[in-house]
């Protein structure tokens, strides 16, 4: 059997902050995850960070975007649901 080797190049970009800033507890800009998670559950962050663009892009965080990104998951579910 041949040796094939599968060659991943991982690139992550970075989030910054609401203020354009790199993200850093010093400065304070620093979003919890957890927070997000506990007020709007699991999908969100993630479907979040999908919708800001490519993942190795550099990206500044909207917090404004949870909100919309929720009501998109919360209709998704109900179309699944009621059907």
């Amino acid at each position: 059997m041949a040796d094939n080797h599968l060659e991943i190049e991982a690139r992550w970009g970075t989030i910054l902050g609401e203020d354009n800033e790199r993200m850093s507890t010093s400065r304070g800009n620093v979003v919890n995850p957890d927070d997000i998670v506990w007020e709007y559950g699991a999908d969100v962050p993630g479907s979040t960070e999908m919708f800001m663009g490519p993942l190795e892009a550099v990206k500044p965080w909207q917090s404004s975007q949870i909100q919309r990104v929720f009501v998109y998951v919360l209709g998704q579910v109900v179309d699944l649901v009621v059907g």
